[in-house]
């Protein structure tokens, strides 16, 4: 029996939606980076992805200085579309650039969700 990802995607979506809030992400000038390859890519000028999502900070223990500095958030979103790194996004009306984006893809067919690390 395999488990159902759909579903498990579907409850993510329902409980960001009821505890989060819209979100677009946006390209500024200059080279992204594709989440997945790590290659650099350049959007198409004003390209963007909407989702929603919830803005968590990390815990103190993971906060290590370099890869995690002090005052980076992670944001939980919920969106069919993959982020860029580099991208932008208000969140509490500060600017916020994505410079790590990961996605909980249990299988091959199925993104439940993008935990992005977001940096002032």
């Amino acid at each position: 029996m395999s488990f159902d990802y759909i579903s498990a995607r579907a409850d993510a979506d329902s409980l960001i939606a009821e505890f989060g809030a819209a979100a677009t992400l946006s390209t500024q000038s200059g080279p992204a980076f594709d989440p997945v390859t790590g290659a650099p890519i350049t959007p198409s000028a004003g390209s963007s992805i909407t989702g929603t999502g919830v803005k968590l900070n990390y815990k103190a223990v993971e906060i290590d200085g370099s890869v995690i500095q002090m005052g980076d958030c992670k944001l939980l979103l919920s969106t069919r579309q993959a982020p860029l790194i580099g991208m932008t996004t208000t969140l509490g009306g500060e600017l916020w650039r994505v410079v790590q984006a990961n996605k909980l893809q249990p299988d091959s067919n199925t993104i439940v969700l993008w935990s992005l690390q977001m940096r002032k």
